[in-house]
């Protein structure tokens, strides 16, 4: 089978030696580390000291992962007050004052380490995150983290998209959503990102 034509943008990692286990738990681990790779090295070019909007955050495991990866700022939102407790509590509880870090940098740009969490939809989200963290142009990279799929219909899903649009920068964002691959257990040969 061959890869279906993209765009530049379009990030294909292949796995041809790659055998999946046959196990849920264990098929669910091995594809959340191909995930996480792959989202690093889709991002690597372009995270450095940049901020992050993280669309369906969830408890934050990707927003505290742009951290160590080298962003400035990061905001997460999600529409549940539930996953957004979590995560902040990961937040508060989190022992390193990096993550919790709330001045701003000598260059008057968010200073190396900002997290913050926040309830909101995707569907109608409007501009979020204050100019003194994000700036005028918006946020480097909008991360879609599985909230893509939520969409019930084309509105949704074109709202959604709306609402990446008014938060990217207009010159040189990134816009990465990650869904759910659907494969049988069989294992799979090809991940997007």
């Amino acid at each position: 089978m061959g890869r279906p034509a993209c765009s530049q943008s379009t990030l294909w990692v292949h796995f041809p030696a790659v055998t999946f286990p046959q196990t849920p738990s264990s098929y669910y681990e091995t594809t959340a580390r191909l995930e996480t790779s792959n989202l690093r090295t889709a991002l690597a070019p372009h995270i450095h000291n940049t901020c992050v909007l993280h669309l369906g955050c969830g408890t934050g495991y990707y927003s505290f992962l742009f951290l160590e990866w080298g962003v400035a700022y990061v905001l997460g939102v999600d529409i549940s007050p539930v996953m957004i407790g979590v995560a902040e509590e990961s937040l508060a509880s989190s022992s390193s004052s990096s993550f919790s870090s709330s001045s701003s940098s000598s260059s008057g740009g968010p200073a190396r380490g900002q997290l913050e969490f926040q309830v909101g939809d995707a569907r109608c989200l409007g501009r979020v995150g204050s100019m003194s963290e994000v700036g005028v142009g918006g946020f480097g990279i909008v991360v879609g983290a599985w909230v893509l799929p939520y969409a019930a219909n084309g509105r949704e899903l074109e709202a959604m998209f709306g609402s990446v649009a008014e938060n990217l920068k207009a010159e040189g964002g990134v816009f990465v959503g990650i869904v759910t691959p659907v494969v049988g257990w069989g294992g799979m040969e090809e991940y997007k990102v």
